[in-house]
């Protein structure tokens, strides 16, 4: 099994998926590594729970499952947590929001 079994199996709401897309490719936040908020700088999960209302999270609750529950439409816990952990991978390994912004574009 390859380690991004669950493409495909996860999917956003479109109506999330297109603010998430919107705001990382925006230019507003500026981009941050190791945490969701920091200074106002922000990881790609960060920009997510800052758009849904959630802008000042603990630092315990990387993802809430209330963000979660909103924003995705279909996928086990264990993908959506596979899809945290691979998003927040890339964010810290420096991938800028754009390139992230397109891997969720493509593969959620």
């Amino acid at each position: 099994m390859s380690k991004l079994s669950w493409v495909g199996k996860v999917k956003l709401k479109k109506s999330w998926k297109k603010k998430w897309l919107r705001a990382l490719r925006s230019g507003e936040f500026e981009q941050g590594t190791g945490m969701l908020e920091d200074n106002n700088s922000y990881c790609c999960w960060g920009v997510l729970c800052n758009i849904s209302g959630y802008s000042s999270v603990p630092e315990e609750s990387f993802a809430p499952v209330s963000v979660c529950a909103r924003v995705f439409e279909t996928g086990s816990v264990v993908d959506i947590d596979k899809t945290q952990k691979t998003l927040a991978a890339m964010n810290d390994k420096g991938k800028d929001f754009n390139t992230i912004a397109d891997f969720i574009e493509r593969s959620l």
